[in-house]
């Protein structure tokens, strides 16, 4: 399970809270919402936070390795390296695609 999968039940247990304090305590449902929004804007800041990631590998690589970048529970890119130096890995986010450079392997997030 994921960090955002935990902070996502979360939200749902503090979305029921929520609906609990406007029925019958009011005072506490600012605080609620400003929780639920806090934790919102941290898994925005987790999503966002993939686009900048960038992996370096100092030494050239001896035979063949498997690097596996992990974009959600139903996206990953698996790239098996050559015993070379490669540049720094980073993934590039389009509309519909994610593309790990240097390697250019793509994947589609079509649903």
């Amino acid at each position: 399970m994921s960090k955002i999968d935990l902070i996502n039940e979360d939200i749902d247990d503090l979305t029921f809270s929520l609906e609990e304090a406007q029925r019958h305590n009011s005072s506490m449902a600012k605080d609620i919402q400003d929780e639920i929004k806090n934790l919102k804007d941290e898994i925005s800041s987790i999503q966002d936070s993939t686009s900048k990631a960038q992996v370096s590998i100092q030494e050239p690589l001896r035979g063949l390795n498997t690097i596996t970048f992990t974009i959600d529970d139903d996206h990953d890119i698996t790239f098996k390296t050559e015993a070379i130096s490669y540049t720094p890995f980073y993934l590039e986010f389009e509309e519909n695609k994610i593309t790990l450079h240097p390697t250019q392997t793509t994947i589609n997030l079509d649903s």
